[in-house]
């Protein structure tokens, strides 16, 4: 069990992002038949808006993973040593409280769509808008998960490497 979960932390939100990757595509492949055929279908841009949005989010949390989101890289090149470490860290630091102030403002906006009541445009089916912006607090929060996880990694490398110097 212990395996399975730390499976679907390793995966989800590439997985995620890689199934709303392909649904784009097969959104677009639809959008592109249905023009050449004289068969539009005119919601198939916002479900692609949608799909788009989603893909971001669950991409920005698996690049977070991955330590491939924007970073400092050129200064913890030029710098060195552990000021390079420092500046790593705080960088960290200010993504995951950004991540965090995001899932606070994401709470906000799915009450305040849930509230106002307010329903895509032009969908054969009219749902809540509050189901698309969900992704905000979803999305950041799995990203401050693997933040917390990378600093933790991050320190501890660091701690391994300052004492097989010393040994």
């Amino acid at each position: 069990m212990k395996r399975l979960i730390y499976g679907l932390h390793q995966h989800f939100d590439t997985v995620a992002a890689a199934v709303f990757l392909s649904a784009m595509m097969g959104m677009t492949t639809a959008q592109i038949i249905g023009r050449v055929t004289g068969f539009q279908i005119p919601w198939t841009i916002e479900v692609n808006r949608y799909l788009l949005i989603y893909l971001v989010f669950f991409g920005v949390s698996s690049a977070a993973r991955a330590r491939a989101h924007i970073g400092t890289e050129f200064l913890q090149n030029f710098l060195g040593g552990r000021t390079a470490f420092y500046l790593w860290l705080l960088n960290q630091f200010i993504f995951l409280s950004f991540s965090i102030i995001m899932v606070y403002t994401g709470v906000s906006m799915v009450e305040m769509h849930l509230l106002t009541q307010q329903v895509t445009a032009s969908l054969p089916v009219n749902i809540s808008v509050a189901y698309i912006s969900i992704i905000l607090p979803i999305g950041f929060g799995l990203t401050a998960i693997n933040l917390v996880v990378v600093i933790l990694e991050g320190i501890r490398a660091e701690r391994d490497r300052r004492l097989a110097e010393l040994g």
